[in-house]
Protein backbone atom coordinates (compact mmCIF):
# COMPACT_ATOMS: atom_id res chain seq x y z
CA UNK A 1 0.00 0.00 0.00
CA UNK A 2 2.81 2.14 0.84
CA UNK A 3 4.75 1.65 -2.53
CA UNK A 4 1.38 1.48 -5.35
CA UNK A 5 -1.51 2.99 -2.82
CA UNK A 6 -2.71 6.23 -1.64
CA UNK A 7 -5.41 7.93 0.47
CA UNK A 8 -7.18 9.99 -1.63
CA UNK A 9 -9.50 12.90 -0.81
CA UNK A 10 -12.34 13.79 -3.35
CA UNK A 11 -13.66 17.18 -2.84
CA UNK A 12 -17.17 17.84 -4.44
CA UNK A 13 -18.45 20.75 -6.66
CA UNK A 14 -18.69 24.26 -5.11
CA UNK A 15 -21.66 24.89 -4.47
CA UNK A 16 -22.75 28.74 -6.02
CA UNK A 17 -22.86 29.94 -2.14
CA UNK A 18 -19.81 28.85 0.12
CA UNK A 19 -16.90 27.12 0.67
CA UNK A 20 -16.86 23.70 -1.18
CA UNK A 21 -17.03 19.99 0.72
CA UNK A 22 -14.37 17.37 0.88
CA UNK A 23 -16.28 13.78 0.12
CA UNK A 24 -14.85 10.77 2.14
CA UNK A 25 -11.81 9.56 1.81
CA UNK A 26 -10.82 6.30 -0.36
CA UNK A 27 -7.83 4.26 -0.49
CA UNK A 28 -6.87 3.59 -3.91
CA UNK A 29 -4.48 1.07 -5.23
CA UNK A 30 -2.91 0.41 -8.66
CA UNK A 31 -0.78 -2.30 -10.24
CA UNK A 32 -0.10 -3.47 -13.39
CA UNK A 33 -2.35 -5.93 -15.03
CA UNK A 34 -0.43 -8.44 -14.37
CA UNK A 35 -0.67 -8.31 -10.75
CA UNK A 36 -4.21 -8.50 -10.70
CA UNK A 37 -4.42 -11.73 -8.23
CA UNK A 38 -2.82 -9.21 -5.49
CA UNK A 39 -4.85 -6.61 -5.81
CA UNK A 40 -7.41 -9.45 -5.78
CA UNK A 41 -6.10 -10.60 -2.79
CA UNK A 42 -6.15 -6.67 -1.05
CA UNK A 43 -9.98 -6.83 -1.51
CA UNK A 44 -10.50 -10.66 -0.02
CA UNK A 45 -8.78 -9.65 3.26
CA UNK A 46 -10.64 -6.19 3.61
CA UNK A 47 -14.03 -8.13 2.69
CA UNK A 48 -15.13 -6.07 -0.25
CA UNK A 49 -17.47 -6.66 -3.06
CA UNK A 50 -15.79 -3.03 -5.19
CA UNK A 51 -14.80 -3.46 -8.22
CA UNK A 52 -11.38 -3.99 -10.21
CA UNK A 53 -11.23 -1.41 -12.84
CA UNK A 54 -8.65 -1.78 -15.86
CA UNK A 55 -7.41 0.65 -17.81
CA UNK A 56 -5.73 0.10 -21.08
CA UNK A 57 -1.45 1.43 -21.66
CA UNK A 58 -1.42 5.38 -22.14
CA UNK A 59 1.44 7.86 -22.58
CA UNK A 60 1.13 10.73 -20.04
CA UNK A 61 2.83 14.53 -20.21
CA UNK A 62 6.53 13.87 -19.71
CA UNK A 63 7.58 14.87 -16.20
CA UNK A 64 10.24 18.02 -17.34
CA UNK A 65 9.99 20.67 -19.91
CA UNK A 66 11.30 18.73 -23.00
CA UNK A 67 11.37 15.46 -21.92
CA UNK A 68 9.55 12.03 -23.27
CA UNK A 69 6.55 11.19 -22.27
CA UNK A 70 5.60 8.67 -19.84
CA UNK A 71 4.39 5.27 -20.76
CA UNK A 72 2.42 3.43 -18.53
CA UNK A 73 1.02 -0.07 -19.20
CA UNK A 74 -1.80 -1.42 -18.69
CA UNK A 75 -3.34 -1.38 -15.00
CA UNK A 76 -5.85 -2.45 -12.66
CA UNK A 77 -7.14 -0.14 -9.59
CA UNK A 78 -9.27 -1.15 -6.96
CA UNK A 79 -10.96 1.62 -4.92
CA UNK A 80 -12.94 1.41 -1.12
CA UNK A 81 -14.35 4.72 0.54
CA UNK A 82 -13.63 3.93 4.47
CA UNK A 83 -13.37 6.63 6.75
CA UNK A 84 -11.63 4.31 9.06
CA UNK A 85 -9.41 2.35 6.88
CA UNK A 86 -7.94 5.73 5.74
CA UNK A 87 -7.50 7.46 9.17
CA UNK A 88 -5.53 4.03 10.18
CA UNK A 89 -3.62 4.60 7.00
CA UNK A 90 -2.65 7.83 6.81
CA UNK A 91 -1.03 7.53 10.88
CA UNK A 92 1.24 5.17 9.40
CA UNK A 93 2.12 7.92 6.28
CA UNK A 94 0.38 6.54 3.25
CA UNK A 95 -1.23 10.10 2.14
CA UNK A 96 -1.34 11.45 -1.27
CA UNK A 97 1.55 13.92 -0.52
CA UNK A 98 5.31 13.83 -2.64
CA UNK A 99 6.88 12.97 0.31
CA UNK A 100 6.20 9.45 2.30
CA UNK A 101 7.96 8.92 5.17
CA UNK A 102 7.38 5.29 7.24
CA UNK A 103 6.39 5.78 10.98
CA UNK A 104 8.76 3.91 13.40
CA UNK A 105 6.81 0.28 13.69
CA UNK A 106 7.19 0.23 9.88
CA UNK A 107 10.72 1.56 9.19
CA UNK A 108 11.64 -1.04 11.36
CA UNK A 109 9.65 -4.35 10.03
CA UNK A 110 10.72 -6.42 7.65
CA UNK A 111 6.90 -7.03 6.27
CA UNK A 112 7.09 -3.56 5.24
CA UNK A 113 9.83 -3.39 3.21
CA UNK A 114 9.44 -6.27 1.41
CA UNK A 115 6.58 -5.42 0.44
CA UNK A 116 8.61 -2.08 -0.53
CA UNK A 117 10.45 -3.86 -2.99
CA UNK A 118 7.10 -5.75 -4.08
CA UNK A 119 5.82 -2.48 -5.50
CA UNK A 120 8.78 0.09 -5.89
CA UNK A 121 11.86 -2.81 -6.25
CA UNK A 122 13.21 -5.24 -8.23
CA UNK A 123 14.86 -8.82 -7.59
CA UNK A 124 16.71 -9.59 -10.92
CA UNK A 125 20.19 -10.81 -12.12
CA UNK A 126 23.26 -8.95 -13.46
CA UNK A 127 26.09 -9.98 -15.44
CA UNK A 128 29.72 -9.14 -15.23
CA UNK A 129 33.08 -11.02 -16.08
CA UNK A 130 30.88 -14.00 -17.89
CA UNK A 131 28.70 -14.55 -14.14
CA UNK A 132 25.54 -14.29 -13.45
CA UNK A 133 24.98 -12.74 -10.15
CA UNK A 134 21.58 -11.93 -8.49
CA UNK A 135 20.88 -8.13 -7.89
CA UNK A 136 18.26 -6.38 -5.52
CA UNK A 137 16.67 -2.87 -6.06
CA UNK A 138 14.62 -0.56 -4.44
CA UNK A 139 13.90 2.95 -6.37
CA UNK A 140 11.42 6.21 -4.78
CA UNK A 141 12.60 9.31 -2.97
CA UNK A 142 15.54 9.59 -1.51
CA UNK A 143 14.54 10.11 2.07
CA UNK A 144 12.80 6.79 2.01
CA UNK A 145 15.69 5.30 0.28
CA UNK A 146 17.84 6.56 3.46
CA UNK A 147 15.68 4.80 5.90
CA UNK A 148 15.70 1.68 3.90
CA UNK A 149 19.64 1.62 3.94
CA UNK A 150 19.30 2.59 8.00
CA UNK A 151 16.84 -0.64 8.30
CA UNK A 152 19.55 -2.82 6.87
CA UNK A 153 22.44 -1.50 8.62
CA UNK A 154 20.47 -2.21 11.50
CA UNK A 155 20.04 -5.98 10.97
CA UNK A 156 23.48 -6.46 10.16
CA UNK A 157 24.01 -5.36 6.06
CA UNK A 158 26.52 -3.63 4.67
CA UNK A 159 25.89 0.29 4.34
CA UNK A 160 24.31 1.06 0.83
CA UNK A 161 23.98 4.96 -0.33
CA UNK A 162 21.02 6.11 -2.84
CA UNK A 163 22.23 7.19 -5.98
CA UNK A 164 20.48 9.17 -8.30
CA UNK A 165 19.28 6.86 -11.38
CA UNK A 166 17.53 8.49 -14.80
CA UNK A 167 14.72 9.49 -13.75
CA UNK A 168 14.65 8.38 -9.34
CA UNK A 169 16.43 7.49 -6.83
CA UNK A 170 17.59 3.94 -6.60
CA UNK A 171 19.09 1.34 -3.99
CA UNK A 172 20.60 -1.46 -4.45
CA UNK A 173 23.48 -3.93 -4.72
CA UNK A 174 23.81 -7.60 -6.66
CA UNK A 175 26.01 -10.79 -6.02
CA UNK A 176 26.23 -11.90 -2.19
CA UNK A 177 24.72 -9.36 -0.81
CA UNK A 178 21.98 -9.10 -2.59
CA UNK A 179 21.35 -12.65 -1.89
CA UNK A 180 21.53 -11.96 1.80
CA UNK A 181 18.96 -9.13 1.78
CA UNK A 182 16.56 -11.38 -0.61
CA UNK A 183 16.74 -14.13 1.97
CA UNK A 184 16.21 -11.73 5.01
CA UNK A 185 13.34 -10.14 3.40
CA UNK A 186 11.19 -13.02 1.54
CA UNK A 187 12.65 -16.20 3.96
CA UNK A 188 9.55 -18.18 5.36
CA UNK A 189 7.53 -14.84 4.16
CA UNK A 190 3.73 -14.75 4.66
CA UNK A 191 2.80 -12.37 2.30
CA UNK A 192 4.43 -11.17 -0.97
CA UNK A 193 3.58 -10.16 -4.42
CA UNK A 194 3.84 -13.62 -6.41
CA UNK A 195 6.07 -12.68 -9.46
CA UNK A 196 8.41 -11.35 -6.63
CA UNK A 197 8.29 -14.48 -4.56
CA UNK A 198 9.01 -16.53 -7.31
CA UNK A 199 12.32 -14.80 -7.82
CA UNK A 200 13.43 -14.47 -4.51
CA UNK A 201 12.67 -18.06 -4.02
CA UNK A 202 14.92 -18.90 -6.93
CA UNK A 203 17.78 -16.88 -5.41
CA UNK A 204 17.19 -18.30 -1.96
CA UNK A 205 17.39 -21.80 -3.01
CA UNK A 206 20.77 -21.40 -5.06
CA UNK A 207 21.90 -19.17 -1.87
CA UNK A 208 20.90 -23.13 0.19
CA UNK A 209 22.73 -24.78 -2.16
CA UNK A 210 26.03 -22.83 -1.62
Amino acid sequence: LFADGCVHQDVLKRPRKGRATAGSPALVVGLSVVDRGHLEKLRTFLGSTHAITEREAQESMPAKKDGEAIHSGPAVFFRVRSKGLCAALTSYGIVSKAIRVPVPDLARSRDFWRGMIDGDGSIGVCESGGHTYSQVRLAGQNLLLVTFGDFLRRNGFSSLTPYKGASVWVIGTTAASADAIIRFLYKDAGVARDRKMLRAQHSIQQLDKQ
